[in-house]
Protein backbone atom coordinates (compact mmCIF):
# COMPACT_ATOMS: atom_id res chain seq x y z
CA UNK A 1 0.00 0.00 0.00
CA UNK A 2 1.06 3.75 -0.77
CA UNK A 3 -0.42 6.51 1.12
CA UNK A 4 0.49 10.01 -0.02
CA UNK A 5 1.29 12.39 3.01
CA UNK A 6 0.56 15.25 0.78
CA UNK A 7 -3.30 14.25 0.62
CA UNK A 8 -4.08 14.62 4.27
CA UNK A 9 -4.83 18.28 5.53
CA UNK A 10 -2.96 19.54 8.43
CA UNK A 11 -4.65 19.30 12.21
CA UNK A 12 -6.42 21.74 13.76
CA UNK A 13 -3.48 22.11 16.59
CA UNK A 14 -0.98 22.35 13.83
CA UNK A 15 -2.70 24.82 12.25
CA UNK A 16 -2.71 26.93 15.37
CA UNK A 17 1.42 26.08 16.56
CA UNK A 18 2.35 27.67 12.89
CA UNK A 19 -0.18 30.78 13.50
CA UNK A 20 1.13 31.69 17.10
CA UNK A 21 4.52 30.95 15.72
CA UNK A 22 4.09 33.30 12.89
CA UNK A 23 2.43 35.93 15.99
CA UNK A 24 5.10 35.56 17.50
CA UNK A 25 7.98 35.91 15.61
CA UNK A 26 5.88 39.60 14.10
CA UNK A 27 5.73 40.80 17.39
CA UNK A 28 9.14 40.23 18.17
CA UNK A 29 10.16 42.26 15.08
CA UNK A 30 7.69 44.60 15.67
CA UNK A 31 9.61 45.39 19.26
CA UNK A 32 12.93 44.75 17.61
CA UNK A 33 11.80 47.62 15.09
CA UNK A 34 10.39 50.45 17.83
CA UNK A 35 13.81 49.42 20.45
CA UNK A 36 15.80 50.66 17.02
CA UNK A 37 13.88 54.03 16.25
CA UNK A 38 13.68 54.65 19.80
CA UNK A 39 17.44 54.43 20.18
CA UNK A 40 18.00 56.61 17.11
CA UNK A 41 15.91 59.39 18.51
CA UNK A 42 17.72 58.99 21.69
CA UNK A 43 21.28 59.68 19.62
CA UNK A 44 19.45 62.16 17.52
CA UNK A 45 18.29 64.18 20.54
CA UNK A 46 21.22 63.89 22.75
CA UNK A 47 23.57 65.04 19.33
CA UNK A 48 21.63 67.85 19.34
CA UNK A 49 21.32 68.72 22.77
CA UNK A 50 25.48 68.77 22.79
CA UNK A 51 25.36 70.94 19.76
CA UNK A 52 24.36 73.73 21.20
CA UNK A 53 25.82 76.58 21.95
CA UNK A 54 26.96 77.97 25.49
CA UNK A 55 27.26 81.86 25.46
CA UNK A 56 28.77 83.29 29.13
CA UNK A 57 29.60 86.35 30.21
CA UNK A 58 33.68 87.40 31.07
CA UNK A 59 34.42 90.82 32.52
CA UNK A 60 35.29 92.89 35.74
CA UNK A 61 35.37 90.44 39.36
CA UNK A 62 33.08 92.75 40.91
CA UNK A 63 30.03 91.19 38.95
CA UNK A 64 31.24 88.03 37.78
CA UNK A 65 32.86 86.91 40.56
CA UNK A 66 36.14 85.52 39.01
CA UNK A 67 38.10 88.25 36.94
CA UNK A 68 37.41 87.43 32.70
CA UNK A 69 37.39 83.63 33.32
CA UNK A 70 35.40 82.61 30.24
CA UNK A 71 35.64 78.92 31.46
CA UNK A 72 33.69 79.86 34.66
CA UNK A 73 30.60 78.00 34.21
CA UNK A 74 28.89 80.48 37.03
CA UNK A 75 28.59 82.54 34.49
CA UNK A 76 26.85 80.74 31.38
CA UNK A 77 23.97 82.63 30.20
CA UNK A 78 20.27 80.81 30.41
CA UNK A 79 18.69 80.55 26.59
CA UNK A 80 15.62 81.94 26.79
CA UNK A 81 14.13 81.06 23.39
CA UNK A 82 14.48 82.84 20.35
CA UNK A 83 18.17 83.61 20.38
CA UNK A 84 17.97 85.62 23.39
CA UNK A 85 20.31 84.92 26.39
CA UNK A 86 20.71 86.12 30.00
CA UNK A 87 22.29 86.34 33.10
CA UNK A 88 22.01 87.90 36.40
CA UNK A 89 24.12 88.46 38.71
CA UNK A 90 22.87 89.00 42.40
CA UNK A 91 25.15 91.39 45.22
CA UNK A 92 27.20 92.90 42.76
CA UNK A 93 29.05 96.06 44.73
CA UNK A 94 29.10 98.84 41.97
CA UNK A 95 31.11 102.14 42.09
CA UNK A 96 29.52 105.24 40.99
CA UNK A 97 30.88 106.70 37.60
CA UNK A 98 33.06 103.39 37.60
CA UNK A 99 33.60 101.49 34.51
CA UNK A 100 32.59 97.73 34.21
CA UNK A 101 33.45 96.01 31.64
CA UNK A 102 33.08 92.15 29.72
CA UNK A 103 32.47 90.42 26.73
CA UNK A 104 29.60 87.64 25.94
CA UNK A 105 31.55 84.30 24.71
CA UNK A 106 30.42 81.75 22.65
CA UNK A 107 30.90 78.01 23.97
CA UNK A 108 34.17 79.30 26.69
CA UNK A 109 36.50 80.81 24.02
CA UNK A 110 37.72 84.11 22.83
CA UNK A 111 37.36 82.92 19.25
CA UNK A 112 33.95 84.44 19.21
CA UNK A 113 33.35 87.00 21.53
CA UNK A 114 30.72 89.94 21.51
CA UNK A 115 31.02 92.66 21.26
CA UNK A 116 34.52 93.61 19.69
CA UNK A 117 35.14 96.10 21.98
CA UNK A 118 34.29 95.81 25.49
CA UNK A 119 30.90 96.30 26.70
CA UNK A 120 31.24 99.24 29.25
CA UNK A 121 28.36 100.20 31.94
CA UNK A 122 28.69 102.69 34.71
CA UNK A 123 26.20 103.34 37.43
CA UNK A 124 25.05 107.09 39.16
CA UNK A 125 25.20 105.67 42.82
CA UNK A 126 27.63 103.36 44.52
CA UNK A 127 25.70 100.14 46.11
CA UNK A 128 24.73 96.65 45.90
CA UNK A 129 23.09 95.90 42.41
CA UNK A 130 21.73 93.35 40.74
CA UNK A 131 22.44 93.23 37.15
CA UNK A 132 21.10 91.80 34.50
CA UNK A 133 22.64 91.10 30.97
CA UNK A 134 20.54 90.04 27.70
CA UNK A 135 22.48 88.89 25.34
CA UNK A 136 21.27 88.40 21.30
CA UNK A 137 22.84 86.01 19.70
CA UNK A 138 21.16 86.74 16.32
CA UNK A 139 22.44 90.39 15.91
CA UNK A 140 25.16 90.24 19.13
CA UNK A 141 23.19 93.27 20.85
CA UNK A 142 23.78 93.47 24.74
CA UNK A 143 21.69 95.22 26.82
CA UNK A 144 22.52 95.53 30.74
CA UNK A 145 19.97 96.39 33.35
CA UNK A 146 21.48 97.25 36.53
CA UNK A 147 18.89 97.45 39.38
CA UNK A 148 20.73 98.78 43.11
CA UNK A 149 19.09 96.87 45.80
CA UNK A 150 21.19 97.97 48.65
CA UNK A 151 23.58 100.38 49.59
CA UNK A 152 27.82 99.50 49.40
CA UNK A 153 30.21 101.13 51.14
CA UNK A 154 33.97 101.35 49.15
CA UNK A 155 36.99 100.69 51.31
CA UNK A 156 40.43 102.23 50.56
CA UNK A 157 41.84 101.73 46.92
CA UNK A 158 45.13 99.97 46.30
CA UNK A 159 45.80 100.54 42.70
CA UNK A 160 48.11 97.75 41.22
CA UNK A 161 50.05 98.18 38.04
CA UNK A 162 50.08 95.00 35.39
CA UNK A 163 51.94 95.12 32.29
CA UNK A 164 55.06 93.41 30.69
CA UNK A 165 57.17 91.09 32.53
CA UNK A 166 60.12 92.66 31.54
CA UNK A 167 59.36 95.76 33.25
CA UNK A 168 57.08 94.85 36.21
CA UNK A 169 58.84 91.20 36.90
CA UNK A 170 55.20 89.26 36.65
CA UNK A 171 52.79 89.03 33.21
CA UNK A 172 49.73 91.08 34.06
CA UNK A 173 49.36 89.99 37.34
CA UNK A 174 46.77 92.25 38.98
CA UNK A 175 47.32 90.52 42.60
CA UNK A 176 51.11 90.61 42.31
CA UNK A 177 51.31 92.88 45.27
CA UNK A 178 55.29 93.80 44.69
CA UNK A 179 53.47 96.28 42.02
CA UNK A 180 51.20 98.03 44.24
CA UNK A 181 51.22 101.93 43.90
Amino acid sequence: LHHDMAETPPSTECLLARHFQKSFYQSILLILSCTIYTFIMLCFVTLTLQAQDVWTAAGSSSIFGSHWDISDTQNDMTDKGNGIWELTKNGCILEQNVKNEFKVVKNHSWAESYPAANYVFTVKETGTYSVTIQFNANNFEINVKPTKTGDAVIGEKTWTVAGSPEILGKDWDETAIENDM
